[in-house]
């Protein structure tokens, strides 16, 4: 008998529980932190100090004290919270963590209360009339969800092979004969492997076609890239009419929420006036918003600079080194966001372990987090770590794959494709 879809879609599911429940099992996953200590890098999990290999606060701003005092600050003035839509009323540091922002990125900004949110409040907001979508096949998740929303209201979705801007050239210069808008989606810096999109040949081929809009996920590339920190997908470039970048608040800008920062006035109009999350949903909490303000100053600011140069110097340092080692890494891109990829789970899990009681943590990552087959162990660094710290960890990592991963090997990045 062949199986629906509905069958196929359980035993998904039943495999993702499965792969959940056995990294739970081992330690790996779904901990609880006890302490956090940013002024060292560290976290205490189940009484035991690791090095923090799991954080995304690049810059090391989540402990800033410019940061903490105005979340403080904000809090004594308004409350833990200020539970209203802000269709409705809004806090005076959305317009001020605006402001700011369009200053940095060079656009115009609308703060969200998450980067999922902007995308839920943008996409479906934007994409209209006879428009069709063209997804990176390795884009976010969060990319893949709302286009579903897309897709129950009838726009058609196609995957475009990862990074493959000929196929992807080849796609619009196809639909744009039969659509209105043609939209590509995709990540600045993709989240789990770290390489980064060709985001200038993206914005260039929009240039090139009149009906071409882009959409970029620069979650991961703001606050540490460009000028300003503006983020890897306009570290070269000012916004284009037909783009629009999401950013994160709450990695390395240190802060809390998303925004969406779009070149064209009517774009971001019809974002504010017709995106549902913003509308309907809660707002960005308080300290958030106060902290995301000091963020925002600390970015226009000559500290930047100094803090990006040593986050280059980190990443420098883990190319290099790893390279000694001989450790697979799936990308060699320049960002903080590193993949060691192993393959099947088993081993994956032993060697996430194996860190852990060398005193490291980091994220064992396998389907559906990345394709079946495809297990790895993701690592990322920040400024409240040392170089020592570094060189501690991949010196774990390569005494852990050679005993667990005694054939590891690099993987070539075109052969990506996403689990789903």
């Amino acid at each position: 008998m062949r199986a629906t879809t509905q069958d196929r879609h359980e035993r998904v599911v039943q495999t993702i529980q499965a792969n959940v429940q056995a990294g739970v099992d081992h330690g790996l996953l779904a901990q609880h932190v006890d302490d956090v200590s940013n002024g060292d890098g560290t976290v205490q999990i189940d009484g035991r100090t690791l090095a923090n290999f799991g954080s995304c606060s690049y810059l090391g701003l989540c402990g800033h004290p410019d940061l903490e005092r105005a979340a403080l600050d904000g809090i004594k003035q308004f409350g833990v919270s200020f539970s209203s839509s802000r269709l409705y009323a809004a806090l005076p540091y959305y317009a001020e963590l605006e402001q700011k922002l369009s200053e940095i990125t060079g656009g115009h900004v609308i703060a969200a209360g998450s980067t999922t949110l902007a995308h839920l409040s943008a996409l479906p907001s934007i994409v209209g009339g006879d428009a069709i979508v063209l997804l990176d096949r390795a884009a976010h998740s969060s990319l893949h969800l709302t286009t579903q929303l897309l897709q129950a209201r009838g726009v058609p979705v196609h995957l475009v092979p990862h990074n493959d801007l000929v196929a992807l050239e080849s796609m619009v210069e196809q639909y744009s004969a039969e659509h209105d808008q043609v939209w590509f989606v995709g990540d600045g810096v993709y989240s789990m492997l770290g390489d980064i999109g060709d985001n200038n040949a993206i914005i260039d081929m929009v240039a090139r076609h009149d009906k071409m809009y882009a959409y970029i996920d620069d979650a991961h590339g703001f606050g540490w890239a460009g000028r300003h920190g503006r983020g890897v997908a306009l570290s070269e470039r000012d916004m284009h009419p037909r783009l629009v970048v999401a950013v994160s608040l709450s990695k390395a800008f240190g802060a809390g929420g998303g925004a969406i920062v779009v070149g064209d006035c009517e774009l971001h109009t019809q974002i504010m006036l017709r995106g549902g999350p913003l509308m309907f949903g809660g707002p960005i909490q308080v300290a958030e918003l106060a902290a995301g303000v000091a963020a925002a100053d600390l970015l226009l600011s000559p500290e930047l600079g100094r803090r990006q140069e040593r986050l280059i110097e980190q990443i420098h340092f883990v190319r290099h080194r790893s390279r000694e080692l001989g450790i697979p890494m799936a990308a060699w891109d320049s960002t903080p966001i590193w993949f060691v990829r192993i393959g099947p789970l088993e081993p994956t899990r032993a060697v996430g372990r194996h860190l852990i009681e060398r005193g490291h943590w980091t994220n064992h990552a396998g389907f559906p987090v990345v394709p079946v087959g495809r297990a790895g162990v993701r690592f990322t660094h920040t400024l409240n770590q040392s170089l020592d710290q570094l060189n501690d960890l991949l010196e774990s990592i390569a005494e852990a794959l050679a005993l667990h991963v005694p054939n590891a090997d690099v993987v070539d990045l075109t052969e990506l494709e996403t689990a789903g």
